[in-house]
């Protein structure tokens, strides 16, 4: 059996089949007697998508904030608190962000 590329290759089943059972989506009987072939490829995306989708997440606490500028506005303040919070957090992430 010709098997979609990066599939493994089952003798007796087609990969769409093979990859949702080994999955633990659907057993084969509800493949055969529940799920149409349109849901079988559907369930198929959703597994893909799954496993190649990944999310970072990162976290920074920052204590105490002090801010000392020559600025007095508003905005001039803004921009020295932008500038300085970004080198700190360049500096905790040991210059990993430049």
């Amino acid at each position: 059996m010709v098997q979609p590329s990066g599939l493994a290759g089952y003798a007796k089943l087609p990969a769409v089949l093979g990859c949702l059972i080994s999955a633990d989506k659907a057993t084969l009987h509800e493949l055969k007697t529940v799920y149409s072939l349109e849901d079988a490829f559907l369930m198929m995306e959703v597994l893909v998508l799954n496993n190649t989708t990944t999310t970072n997440n990162r976290t920074t606490h920052i204590g105490q904030v002090v801010v000392q500028t020559q600025a007095t506005d508003a905005q001039g303040i803004a921009n020295s608190m932008g500038a300085a919070l970004g080198n700190t957090v360049n500096q905790a992430d040991g210059g990993a962000y430049q």
